[in-house]
């Protein structure tokens, strides 16, 4: 069954929510798998022993995270076999797993690159206010929401210490297996890249055909081991054309094409056979409604309420309120949004361990005490960004994630041998 999901996708917080699985059906159990399958150690890896049987002694894995792709975005390709992914999908073996929470990019790259949760990595959100600094952070950056030219990950010690956590890729150099990340150029240098990717031989590219031929070469001259290739275009084209648009369609389409062609017709015979191909996502996405957002900046009723500007992410908002005022805020948006978006206690969500166990109480403090949840219907313009550009003409997002609906948490894992597909 393609997509098979290999246990119960649900969540106490109602039917239309869906929990993180990181007891080994989650992104966070990637990490640990790959260790398994090439020999360095791994005893958290993903809960599913057809993967094990399939793809023992495998020689080198590439590892494509599409950013963005959830599973909801490909069953459209499954058996059509006149698409490139289609036919990838009938040769392939695949499950659907979880992302994390916050199901956004920087927590969810944070903990594919160490096998961590939220909780232990600490990068929880697009953004986060940082009582240490007395300012807000681009997670993906690293650097203020406001003066984002300034990075700060390398001038001060506090997001070093707070922050920086072993790597996939480090522990594979301390067992002799050689690690490379594929990025696309221009990112490398970002505060997150610089800290997930210590260890990893790094290839940039400017295009994703020139990704997948980088990797064939690598591993025809002898660079075996791990080969981890990101993907940031399918999050693009969700964001500004839409998660159900051509435009989505077309970039899927054309990065398994490219992947045909550049990596798995390219490959030599033998290594093919010696060669495993694993495709994750980090988070999906939903289709946003312009009609139907709640701009938490110009609604005066709402903003009088905040200690701190919101932070997080459109989909799963972190609000530092005044204490006492909780209650009538909740009303409030439950009122202005018929009910879509919910309002839950930073308190239950730690303690019902959505960002995993043992966060401590100082990166609780930069969480806020209430977050609001989305169902998908309604949206929150997003946080300390629309502070930023008040009045500017940013393009409207019509693909949004962060949250913790089916759409948006739900990602693929596709496995096989490149010899096969």
């Amino acid at each position: 069954m393609i997509f098979e999901e290999p246990c119960e996708f649900s969540s106490d917080l109602g039917p239309e929510f869906v929990r993180p699985r990181y007891d080994g059906f989650s992104i966070a159990n990637i990490p640990g798998t790959v260790g398994k399958l090439l020999g360095a150690g791994g005893d958290n890896g993903l809960r599913i022993p057809e993967l094990y049987s399939r793809l023992e002694e495998a020689e080198n894995l590439v590892v494509v995270i599409m950013d963005g792709m959830g599973v909801a975005l490909l069953r459209p390709f499954a058996g059509n076999g006149r698409t490139f992914l289609g036919r990838f999908l009938e040769k392939a073996s695949s499950n659907s797993i979880t992302s994390v929470f916050p199901s956004t990019t920087s927590t969810s790259i944070a903990t594919l690159h160490t096998g961590l949760l939220p909780s232990q990595h600490g990068i929880i959100g697009y953004t986060m206010y940082l009582p240490e600094l007395g300012t807000v952070l681009d997670m993906l950056n690293f650097s203020p929401i406001v003066g984002r030219r300034m990075p700060m990950l390398e001038r001060d010690e506090i997001l070093k210490s707070r922050f920086a956590r072993e790597t996939v890729h480090q522990r594979m150099l301390d067992q002799d297996i050689g690690s490379y990340a594929y990025m696309p150029e221009g990112i490398t240098g970002s505060g997150l890249s610089r800290l997930t990717l210590e260890g990893a031989g790094v290839f940039t590219y400017t295009a994703v055909s020139e990704m997948f031929v980088k990797i064939a070469r690598n591993i025809n001259a002898g660079k075996h081991g791990l080969h981890y290739a990101y993907l940031s275009s399918p999050d693009s084209m969700a964001h500004w054309n839409g998660p159900h648009s051509a435009e989505f369609a077309t970039e899927v389409e054309a990065i398994f094409y490219s992947m045909h062609i550049g990596l798995l017709q390219t490959l030599n015979g033998e290594l093919a056979g010696k060669t495993g191909i694993i495709i994750t996502a980090d988070h999906g996405h939903i289709q946003a409604d312009i009609n139907r957002e709640i701009n938490l900046y110009r609604h005066r009723g709402l903003h009088e309420h905040f200690l701190r500007p919101p932070t997080g992410d459109a989909q799963a908002a972190s609000l530092h309120l005044i204490d006492g005022r909780e209650a009538s805020f909740a009303d409030r948006i439950a009122e202005m949004s018929s009910a879509h978006l919910r309002v839950e206690t930073t308190e239950r969500l730690v303690s019902q361990g959505y960002f995993g166990p043992g966060l401590s109480s100082q990166r609780s403090i930069s969480l806020g005490n209430l977050y609001i949840l989305s169902d998908g219907e309604y949206t929150v313009e997003d946080n300390l960004l629309l502070l930023a550009h008040a009045g500017s003409d940013r393009k409207w997002m019509m693909g949004r994630h962060g949250g913790l609906t089916r759409d948006e948490m739900i990602v693929p894992f596709i496995y096989g041998w490149a010899s096969q597909m």
